[in-house]
């Protein structure tokens, strides 16, 4: 099972992403955020699905609401706390409609980023911290209200975040509430759920962290049927080529691929993320033989 992510093509419009992914006989798509809002989106998607029969999964923050803001189910802002239950519950509601099986969500900050804070590289400015407790509680109560939304028909999953250097340096302490092996096993000691395991996060995480990168990722692959794949450089998410990134192919090659759904994170040109697709696929086959 190979997903790849819209982001990794930048277009305003969702069905022109699909246009583009269909013409390159891609049919598995990851819908996830770098779209504008569309009122009509649901039905479009739903037509589009149902005309070339393609297979659509929703992550984070799909669809795109009407005002952007950053999704944190662990902020003790009770607009941004709402605001977030409410754009997952559309998410959800979506997912059964296109009959998708899988929901991710990013675990939670104990910060309210701002919408241009996030991205690449960018420094987070704001310095005032959320109390841990709290914000777990807050995670807690979120993943009652949505898996009660969905009702055993969609499995929840939440994403590793990733922490940088620069971040971590800033803030003298870990912001985030899940972004390696400790504070997974800390979450998981509080409520249950699924990791979706993003490791080009971890990488970077892991780096500025000063853990073991290999260790690390053994542990949580193992404990998880969905990863997110891309390389980068352990210093900031690039949404990199993974065949391009040797310690994330080694370490795949060592693996067992099989009975895990991967989604393609590569934000490059539409060669190296079918170059990428078409190695991991060779690499899935293995397992299998």
């Amino acid at each position: 099972m190979i997903y790849i992510s819209s982001s990794s093509l930048k277009e305003e419009n969702i069905i022109n992403i699909l246009e583009k992914m269909r013409k390159n006989k891609i049919s598995k798509i990851e819908l996830s955020g770098g779209t504008k809002f569309n009122k009509n989106i649901e039905n479009e998607l739903l037509k589009y699905k149902n005309k070339y029969n393609i297979d659509l999964m929703v992550h984070n923050y799909f669809p795109p609401p009407e005002k952007d803001f950053v999704v944190n189910i662990g902020s003790l802002n009770n607009d941004v706390y709402q605001c977030s239950i409410n754009h997952c519950l559309r998410a959800i509601k979506l997912s059964k409609k296109i009959k998708s099986t899988k929901y991710a969500l990013h675990a939670g900050f104990l910060i309210d980023p701002k919408v241009k804070e996030i991205g690449l590289g960018k420094k987070i400015k704001s310095n005032v911290l959320f109390d841990v407790r709290k914000s777990i509680e807050r995670m807690k109560e979120a993943l009652v209200i949505l898996n009660k939304e969905a009702d055993n028909e969609v499995k929840l999953y939440l994403e590793n975040n990733v922490i940088t250097k620069k971040n971590l340096d800033n803030f003298k302490t870990n912001p985030f509430l899940l972004t390696d092996k400790e504070s997974f096993s800390k979450l998981k000691k509080e409520f249950d759920f699924n990791i979706l395991l993003d490791l080009a996060h971890l990488k970077v995480s892991c780096n500025s962290l000063g853990l073991n990168f290999e260790e690390q990722a053994n542990y949580l692959f193992d404990q998880t049927d969905y990863v997110h794949l891309s390389g980068n450089n352990a210093l900031e998410d690039t949404n990199h080529s993974i065949f391009e990134d040797k310690s994330i192919t080694q370490f795949l090659k060592k693996k067992d691929l099989s009975k895990k759904t991967f989604t393609l994170e590569v934000y490059q040109d539409i060669s190296k993320i079918l170059n990428d697709y078409n190695f991991l696929k060779i690499l899935i086959e293995k397992n299998h033989n």
